[in-house]
């Protein structure tokens, strides 16, 4: 009988002080107000990721053009020319011996921290070899075209304060 009572005590007061919350909330913040604020909320994210999306898009092709310069420079030794696409290439060929270890010598680890020192640098140079691969191959034209109606519609939402 006492656990009935205090639980239909429990849920007035809950709901009793939801109301008072709610009505704090409207006469401090009216609806308008809110709409405003979060038109202009919305409108600052897009504002933020666009230029999140610019500045990588620019830093990409800034390091194209600058790996570019390099290999039609006469005065740059071949070593230097070539030590990008080495590098990538030890990289991504490292990460594929990690996922080959795993794959067939994983079940010869007996402790615990060894299994995830290694599930931790595999973490890591795949993260490292998905940036490699989005350097070389990420300019494709469907990406830039992806880009542009990125950019579009960021654009778009920027200049319409009613979405």
């Amino acid at each position: 009988m006492a656990n009935h009572l205090t639980r239909q005590i429990d849920q007035q007061a809950g709901s009793f002080s939801e109301a008072i919350g709610k009505t704090i909330d409207e006469n401090r913040y009216p609806a308008e107000e809110n709409r405003e604020l979060a038109e202009e909320l919305h409108r600052a994210e897009a504002r933020e990721y666009q230029e999140e999306t610019d500045s990588s898009v620019n830093d990409r092709q800034q390091a194209r053009q600058f790996d570019e310069r390099i290999l039609k420079s006469k005065e740059v030794d071949r070593l230097n020319k070539h030590i990008h696409p080495i590098l990538a290439i030890i990289i991504v060929g490292f990460t594929l011996t990690i996922y080959l270890g795993m794959l067939f010598f994983m079940d010869r680890i007996n402790e615990a921290d060894a299994k995830d020192i290694i599930v931790y640098i595999l973490g890591a140079m795949t993260t490292i070899s998905t940036q490699v691969v989005a350097y070389y191959f990420g300019s494709s034209q469907g990406s830039r075209e992806k880009q542009e109606s990125i950019k579009h519609l960021a654009n778009h939402i920027m200049s319409n304060p009613d979405l």
